[in-house]
């Protein structure tokens, strides 16, 4: 399969630093690259990485408010959760306060 320009195998070469949306734990357990696509390719830069984050993070951001998601109640729900795109993929918001939410469903009494 072919690779997407700006983006390495990691077997050839590519720099070990951990994925914003992924973070250090991430890394430790394989997910290296959110938006390389494929097992085993990431970022060829860490500049790269932060500018194709940048954009996914504006594309979620655009999804979660368009309009014709107004009545989706996950949208709803994750718009009260997160107030500028800047928040969204980073690995180091799963650790805030803030974003306690994200626990495992309690099953009905």
């Amino acid at each position: 399969m072919d690779i997407p320009d700006g983006f390495v195998r990691e077997d050839q070469g590519a720099t070990a630093w951990a994925c914003e949306a992924y973070g250090e734990a991430g890394h430790e357990v394989g997910a290296h690259c959110f938006v390389g696509g494929q097992l085993g390719v990431r970022c060829g830069r860490k500049e790269l990485c932060a500018l194709y984050m940048a954009n996914e993070r504006q594309r979620l951001w655009r999804i979660m408010n368009a309009e014709e998601n107004d009545c989706d109640p996950a949208m709803v729900y994750l718009r009260k959760q997160f107030k500028s795109a800047d928040e969204l993929l980073r690995a180091d918001n799963l650790t805030s306060k803030r974003h306690t939410w994200i626990q495992p469903r309690q099953s009905p009494e």
